[in-house]
């Protein structure tokens, strides 16, 4: 089909090896409509896939996998929602570098499940996503998006960073009309499901990350007909901290079981810089700073006095 398949590569432990890891602060959020993963093999190949993405957390749709929690080969974790019809499924790849961060997973509806994750008290949300296709009746779409903005909604009211991912079957484009929600370099001609896309994404104030970034055309496409000779991109990945986002882009392997591309984005982690003003603030009891100057300069005094250096020279406490 494309690209190259992950179930070509034999699974093996030293597949998980250190040449996998990155370096720096960044982070990479993936997304990918995986066409079933019900069966344990096929599930141990996307952990492959998964961790040779770089991915910390990646949003499955289609799993047609039972509810439940696994700890995959990798140490991952794959948290797989509850669904109503037999098709279907929402879940979560969850890096195991990450797992200690997670606060909660949360069904929102049949089509949006939520994870929620803390850095230091700061706090990243992300909304995991299934549209109703082209075909689906437009009540069905509209209720989609209902429910999509009321989970938008309660999860911003915390000044959060929202991610938001997954199959949205539909065709954004370009237009310059857009901007700031909307970049130029969208593809194909947009469909009646992407307006209400690009309604959403004004009416929330997040951008659309796949059209901000120019890439190739083989890195834009994350579906391909079962002919081969369509190929659009129906899979996108918002948010509403777009001065974090650095890059967004689809993954080159694939899986055998899917017509869909993962895709991912790359954002600048701030939890250090929020880490380091989390411990500047830190105040004693009473409103007293954390470190006296005071109290240090009597403590050294102290101790020079019961155990006196050899070397012993009183000018050192002209700087005490």
């Amino acid at each position: 089909m494309f690209g190259r398949s992950t179930t070509d590569t034999e699974i093996t432990e030293a597949s998980y090896g250190p040449k996998n890891k990155r370096k720096g602060n960044d982070f990479h959020i993936g997304s990918l409509n995986v066409r079933s993963i019900s069966d344990q093999s096929k599930a141990e190949a996307f952990d492959l896939l998964a961790v040779n993405s770089g991915c910390k957390v990646i949003a499955l749709q289609e799993t047609k996998r039972k509810e439940g929690d696994w700890i995959m080969a990798s140490g991952a974790e794959l948290i797989c929602k509850r669904r109503e019809a037999r098709e279907g499924g929402l879940a979560f790849w969850i890096h195991k570098d990450w797992l200690e961060c997670l606060v909660e997973t949360k069904r929102e509806s049949d089509r949006i499940i939520t994870a929620t994750f803390d850095f230091h008290g700061s706090h990243l949300h992300v909304i995991n996503v299934y549209t109703p296709t082209s075909a689906a009746k437009e009540t069905q779409s509209e209720k989609f998006y209902k429910d999509l903005k009321k989970v938008y909604t309660r999860l911003s009211k915390w000044d959060s960073s929202i991610i938001i991912c997954g199959d949205f079957n539909a065709v954004v484009g370009c237009s310059s009309d857009d901007l700031p929600y909307v970049g130029g370099h969208g593809t194909g001609q947009r469909s009646e499901n992407g307006d209400r896309l690009v309604n959403f994404a004004f009416s929330s104030r997040v951008s659309i990350l796949n059209t901000i970034y120019p890439k190739r055309p083989s890195r834009k496409w994350t579906w391909i007909s079962p002919n081969g000779k369509t190929k659009n991109e129906i899979d996108f990945i918002l948010t509403n901290r777009r001065e974090i986002a650095v890059d967004c882009e689809v993954y080159c392997d694939y899986l055998n079981c899917s017509d869909h591309r993962l895709f991912r984005a790359r954002f600048r982690s701030t939890a250090k810089k929020e880490k380091s003003r989390k411990f500047a603030k830190t105040k004693r009891d009473g409103g007293e700073r954390s470190w006296d100057p005071v109290r240090f300069k009597n403590t050294i005094t102290e101790m020079l006095t019961e155990n006196p250096p050899t070397c012993y020279q009183p000018k050192l406490f002209v700087y005490l």
